[in-house]
């Protein structure tokens, strides 16, 4: 299942992406066993690469949308 899952995290599809990250989730909620075997499988990378990117998104989607409101209020 790992090596699925593995393939699946660095689809190019979010959705599927998303899917990958809640079955990740999902089976590391079952056991410290399982939990251990993500980390040994190297997803934990991958992981922290997509929280930095989904933190970047939301930080510039927000930085505009202050640009946005700072710009109409100061005219």
């Amino acid at each position: 299942m790992m090596p699925v899952l593995k393939t699946l995290i660095h689809n190019s599809d979010e959705e599927v992406v998303s899917d990958a990250c809640w079955a990740l989730f999902y089976i590391s909620d079952v056991s410290s066993d399982t939990t251990k075997t993500i980390v040994e499988a190297e997803f934990c990378v991958k992981l922290v690469d997509l929280l930095t990117y989904v933190i970047s998104l939301h930080l510039f989607d927000a930085s505009s949308t202050f640009c946005v409101f700072h710009n109409s209020y100061h005219g």
